[in-house]
C-alpha cells in the first residue's frame, strides 16, 4: 500500500508476442538448479519466487532487445499466491493469481531482483488483507460474458485489460 491506498499497478504494456495465437507460437520450460536459485534467495533475502520471476525478467528483456521490441514499460506476469496460513491444516490449495512487474525495464539484475521482491511482497500482503485481483473479478462473471469481451477485445488490450503479459510458474 501507498499512504493507505491499495497497491497501484504500472500500466501494461503491449509486447509483440501478445497478439493471438497461431501456428509458430510455443511455450517454453526451463529448469534451473534448485541449489543455485537458494543461494541467490539467501544473499538477497528474497524468495525463490523473487528469483525465478527475475531469471524469467532477464531474459525476456534480453530476448525484446534482441528482437528490437523491448517496451519502456515493465512487463508484467501473472503469478500465483498461496492464501495459505500456517493453520490451515487441510490438504488443499488456497491460491489465487495477481499481477507483478518483471522489472524488465531494469538494466541491472541486482535492481530488477529488488523491485520484483519488493512489489511481490507488497501483493502477497494485499490478497492476504483480502484484497481481490482480476482474476476473482472474472470468475464471478458469467462465462458467457467473459467469452464475448475477449473475443471482442483486441488480442494486445488483453493483456492490458487482464494486467499481465506472461504467466510464470515456479512448480
Amino acid at each position: 500500500t501507498r499512504n493507505g491506498k491499495p497497491h497501484e499497478k504500472a500500466p501494461v504494456p503491449v509486447a509483440h508476442f501478445n497478439a493471438d495465437l497461431g501456428r509458430y507460437r510455443g511455450l517454453v520450460f526451463g529448469a534451473l538448479p534448485l541449489a543455485d536459485i537458494k543461494t541467490v534467495k539467501s544473499h538477497f533475502q528474497v524468495t525463490v519466487n523473487d528469483v525465478v520471476l527475475a531469471v524469467v525478467g532477464g531474459g525476456l528483456r534480453d530476448y525484446l532487445l534482441t528482437q528490437g521490441n523491448l517496451p519502456e514499460e515493465a512487463l508484467r506476469a501473472f503469478m500465483a499466491v498461496s492464501l495459505r496460513t500456517s493453520a490451515d491444516d487441510e490438504f488443499s490449495n488456497k491460491i489465487t493469481i495477481r499481477t507483478v512487474t518483471l522489472a524488465t525495464d531494469a538494466v541491472d539484475p541486482v535492481h530488477r531482483l529488488r523491485a520484483i521482491a519488493q512489489e511481490s511482497n507488497a501483493v502477497k500482503k494485499e490478497a492476504h488483507g483480502g484484497g481481490k485481483g482480476m482474476m476473482e473479478i472474472v470468475q464471478i462473471l458469467p462465462p458467457l460474458l467473459v467469452s464475448a469481451m475477449t473475443s471482442m477485445t483486441p488480442p494486445g488490450q488483453i493483456a492490458r485489460m487482464m494486467g499481465a503479459n506472461v504467466v510464470v510458474s515456479n512448480i
